[in-house]
């Protein structure tokens, strides 16, 4: 009972060493993203001045993630998760990086963060799959409760330290500084991911089609009573809720602000 008592705390997935550099560096990367966010939006409309611009950058990261989430999910059922993370994370490491160079040149215009978003987001929708399935990995069964609930901890954590930074940074040294430290903080992932003491990875063999697991997933999440309305609720919260917040505030606070 004691040991059943202990495996239920909420904080009880912080005993594993893997989960403790796990959330480290997902709060410090993903406090970068969203630093990043924030100073992307800010200056596509310091650019263009137009809410169609901000729409058309978030539509090009949204739609590649649209698409490319059930792929990822299944691609993250049949390699390493780990591997899928550090390539994911390396390729937004490295548009981050490439936006900073352009934003401090002073040669960055619309059409560049538009492509970088979309490059973006193709690797968030291999990487989403991969971070949300990877906590089990990482603590198990008995701790997942408490693993799914710290993961959700981070990320709201990052909500708010991210954007807060954002807000300072842009007044003190301006946006292509947040896109430079955002490319720093993924060190912290990559790194947490590298020290991380897992077993190798066994490929787990089957005859079924990628294409007919991917068919097969969405008809049973359809079809599920539980699973169809969840997701339903997600994806409309994404696409009508948060995101259109986000990504019109520049326009929201020049506007209505003034």
């Amino acid at each position: 009972m004691a040991t059943i008592a202990r495996a239920n705390t909420p904080l009880s997935a912080l005993r594993h060493f893997n989960f403790r550099l796990y959330f480290i560096g997902q709060l410090i990367s993903l406090s970068g993203t969203w630093m990043q966010r924030v100073a992307q939006g800010w200056l596509v409309f310091q650019l263009t001045g137009s809410e169609f611009a901000l729409g058309l950058v978030a539509a090009a990261q949204g739609f590649p993630m649209l698409l490319l989430i059930p792929l990822g999910g299944v691609v993250s059922d049949r390699y390493s998760r780990r591997t899928i993370l550090i390539m994911s994370f390396t390729v937004q490491m490295l548009q981050a990086i490439l936006l900073a160079i352009l934003t401090f040149a002073e040669l960055v215009e619309v059409w560049h963060i538009v492509a970088l978003s979309a490059a973006l987001g193709v690797a968030t929708a291999f990487e989403m799959p991969a971070r949300q399935t990877f906590v089990y990995d990482l603590v198990g069964r008995v701790d997942i409760q408490s693993g799914v609930a710290l993961n959700a901890i981070t990320i709201n954590a990052a909500n708010i330290l991210g954007p807060t930074a954002a807000g300072i940074l842009l007044v003190q040294i301006g946006a292509a500084w947040c896109f430079s430290l955002n490319g720093v903080t993924f060190l912290a992932s990559l790194g947490a991911l590298a020290w991380m003491q897992l077993a190798p990875f066994s490929r787990q063999m089957t005859s079924t089609n990628p294409w007919a697991e991917l068919v097969d997933g969405l008809r049973y999440a359809i079809r599920h009573p539980t699973i169809a309305p969840l997701l339903i609720l997600g994806t409309s919260n994404a696409v009508f809720g948060i995101n259109v917040l986000v990504t019109l505030l520049p326009s929201f606070a020049d506007v209505t602000l003034d």
